[in-house]
């Protein structure tokens, strides 16, 4: 109910899920995750690197997105 309630009281709430949604999922489950690793391992490996390269990617697509759709 409050979520129906808040999109109907702020009208650019469809834009600021949109940009919850597409960078900060990323942030918390992709990149942070794999930041972390490669912090406490000193070291970055392919797989890491291609990982990473992806989830930012697509974070700032989706971000991107939600911007210019509107």
């Amino acid at each position: 109910m409050m979520a129906v309630a808040t999109s109907i009281a702020v009208p650019e709430f469809s834009s600021m899920m949109g940009l919850l949604g597409a960078l900060f999922a990323f942030l918390l489950c992709v990149i942070g995750p794999i930041s972390a690793k490669i912090a406490i391992d000193k070291k970055c490996t392919k797989l890491d690197a291609a990982i990473l390269l992806i989830g930012v990617v697509m974070a700032l697509w989706g971000t991107f997105s939600v911007w210019y759709t509107e």
